[in-house]
């Protein structure tokens, strides 16, 4: 595994300021689900049984359909390993398998009732799919990738496979104080697994090292 760190480039996106003035606001903010004053599903109602959701005369320029993926809800409950996370990329692996990177993640059980015992939080996560089988891969202690830095995480970014190598981008992190949203951006570095087929093999990963 080779870790490429690109932590000291700086882009600023100048061209980004125009084209933010294209999209036109929302008259009402009450309709806009950005806000956080929408919420389309009460929570304290049982969830309506259709397949397909649509939001008609909104702020949007078009009327937004939303399709319930069956499969991937039945195929993401899960009880053990990888039980639940969030920034979800997905990788087309050349032996036909999907890789899926999370970013934080339980790791653990879950009951029957939906209730988590021991287990722990994790910053990122990886699991492979192959066919229905979906298998949770292990790494450091509190995620699949760790930082050597103290107090820094990796959150994943994409990733690209082609032969023998898959290179994953992992957003580090460093936090700034005790508070909740108490972290900075730190680095942004390329990781690259050398695996046969691009399997993983976690037990003889090395931690990234820094220059």
């Amino acid at each position: 595994m080779r870790v490429s760190s690109l932590r000291f480039l700086r882009i600023t996106f100048l061209f980004a300021l125009p084209v933010i003035g294209i999209f036109p606001a929302c008259k009402d903010e009450s309709d806009d689900f950005t806000s956080g004053s929408f919420y389309p599903i009460d929570p304290d109602k049982e969830p309506i049984d259709t397949s397909t959701v649509i939001m008609g005369d909104t702020c949007w320029a078009s009327p937004i359909s939303v399709k319930k993926a069956a499969d991937f809800n039945q195929r993401f409950t899960r009880y053990e390993g990888w039980t639940g996370g969030d920034a979800t990329y997905s990788v087309s692996l050349p032996d036909g398998r999907t890789l899926w990177m999370f970013g934080d993640s339980f790791i653990g059980t879950v009951k029957p009732d939906r209730s988590r015992v021991g287990g722990g939080f994790h910053r990122n996560a990886i699991m492979v799919q192959d066919g229905d089988e979906m298998t949770t891969l292990t790494g450091g202690a509190t995620a699949f990738m760790e930082p050597a830095e103290a107090g820094w995480w990796y959150w994943p970014g994409h990733g690209f496979a082609q032969g023998d190598k898959l290179q994953v981008v992992f957003f580090g992190f460093k936090s700034t104080g005790g508070g909740a949203w108490d972290f900075a951006y730190s680095s942004v570095d390329v990781t690259t697994f050398h695996c046969r087929t691009c399997r993983f093999c976690p037990s003889n990963a090395s931690l990234p090292t820094r220059p």
